[in-house]
């Protein structure tokens, strides 16, 4: 794989996640205003076990660089451009998003969801974890950055993580409950995808040189449908034989695997020389744009489609109707991006653009 090169079908993967993740917006918090069941069998709740993960996934890859190394310089300049834009940047909006819709700005931030904003602010936590992680090694063993020893221990930490934010006894004996939820605790266990995301980066040629070997993606296949059809079997029965946190690991993991594999084996129709590749990546490359301004295009007045799709439930029918919105949404934020990217002061406070100085 090229070291320099972008890789096109990554920017489309981020579009397909970002339209994904709009459409369950629109389908729990308009549609069905928070009282969606996460075992109903509809498509939201299939692509909900892989789609966050995803995300993260996504940020890890894009985040891991072959050639970076950790030193004072480089850390400062990293985390204060990140504290900018993860941090500065969520705030403003989330104060304005909690003023437009009268949301308790006390309440928000003790709230593990931060009111829909907690994803880049994780995601700050998770590029802090990974460079300790990666320069406590580097200082042991006087290596480069995203060596192997690196790749283990931040995975070995993930499944901890993710271990502990799952079984609410462990975590409540290391953390308050308000504690927990200010710092979204619970959100930290998609750590362990955002790790495996640096992981097939580093070893992305080996990675589907595996794949590419006979019965793998079968069995990967395999796997995730058993799981998929286990979890929401054992729920609907309310008898868990085995434990939801395994499951959707497994799950997350094999979706994700699964999902790369399709994008990559159909590169070429995502490609930007063609149409629908130059507006999935459009989508792509804005992603965080979109994140920023969506709340504030969601048509949360539509309970009426929720109660009509309770009575006549029909999973087809509710995601294209949830996704047709979405593009809708996704559209209007673009446009409310481009606006605000007309000033490069608004473009630098508010959506994470580099600072220009006047010549």
């Amino acid at each position: 794989m090229s070291k320099t090169k972008r890789i096109e079908y990554i920017d489309a993967l981020r579009g397909f996640t970002m339209l994904l993740v709009v459409s369950v917006h629109i389908y729990c918090y308009c549609f069905m205003q928070g009282s969606a069941n996460e075992y109903d069998i509809n498509f939201h709740n299939f692509f909900g076990l892989f789609r966050m993960p995803l995300f993260y996934f996504i940020s890890g890859f894009v985040f891991y660089k072959i050639d970076r190394y950790w030193d004072c310089t480089s850390i400062k300049k990293f985390i204060v451009s990140k504290v900018r834009v993860q941090l500065f940047s969520t705030f403003i909006f989330f104060l304005l998003f909690c003023w437009m819709y009268q949301k308790g700005i006390i309440y928000s931030l003790f709230n593990s969801l931060k009111a829909g904003y907690w994803f880049t602010y994780v995601l700050f936590v998770f590029f802090i974890l990974y460079i300790g992680i990666d320069k406590t090694i580097c200082s042991i063993g006087q290596k480069k950055a995203f060596n192997n020893q690196t790749i283990i221990v931040s995975f070995i930490v993930g499944l901890i993580i993710y271990y502990i934010t799952n079984n609410d006894d462990i975590l409540l004996k290391i953390f308050t409950t308000k504690t927990a939820t200010l710092l979204s605790v619970i959100k930290w266990q998609y750590f362990i995808f955002f790790s495996f995301g640096c992981f097939i980066h580093k070893y992305y040629d080996i990675f589907f040189k595996f794949l590419d070997l006979k019965y793998v993606k079968g069995c990967i296949l395999l796997l995730f449908a058993s799981c998929t059809i286990c979890i929401f079997y054992q729920n609907s029965i309310n008898h868990l034989f085995i434990h939801n946190y395994i499951l959707k690991i497994f799950i997350a993991l094999g979706g994700i695997t699964l999902v790369i594999v399709f994008f990559k084996e159909n590169e070429r129709y995502l490609l930007s020389s063609t149409k629908l590749g130059n507006c999935i990546q459009y989508i792509g490359k804005h992603t965080l744009d979109i994140y920023f301004i969506h709340y504030f295009f969601l048509p949360y007045n539509m309970s009426f489609v929720g109660s009509w799709l309770k009575k006549h439930p029909n999973p087809l029918l509710e995601f294209c109707f949830s996704l047709t919105l979405a593009l809708i949404v996704i559209v209007c934020c673009l446009i409310v991006s481009k606006i605000i990217r007309l000033s490069p002061s608004l473009t630098y406070l508010l959506l994470g653009g580099k600072k220009r100085y006047n010549s």
